[in-house]
């Protein structure tokens, strides 16, 4: 498993521009831009903003999808909290093509 990814949180500065702790230096840095020209915002648009919003959901999305599929492969007594329900295995094969693309 890959995890040579920027780790989240992610945050958005400057409406387009997606920010987080990078691992190749350590420091708080890009991950991203989604528009504008040179990142000033000058081509800034409702669609490059909509696409760092979801951009900079992604590490908690993955997680969501990972624990999702943890709970899934429990026993039935472990997923009481999820009122003892399985997920379905279409969204089961969809958690894990997600989860595949984003770290394999």
């Amino acid at each position: 498993m890959s995890t040579n990814f920027t780790p989240g949180p992610w945050t958005i500065k400057h409406a387009t521009n997606v920010f987080g702790k990078r691992l190749d230096t350590g420091v708080y840095g890009s991950v991203c831009t989604t528009g504008g020209h040179q990142s000033n915002q000058v081509d800034c648009t409702a669609e490059n903003e909509a696409n760092a919003k979801l951009i900079a959901a992604l590490p908690d999305l993955l997680a969501a999808l990972q624990r999702v599929v943890e709970c899934d492969s429990l026993d039935y007594e472990e997923t009481v909290e999820f009122g003892g329900y399985y997920l379905d295995v279409d969204i089961r094969v969809l958690c894990d093509k997600a989860i595949a693309k984003a770290i394999y």
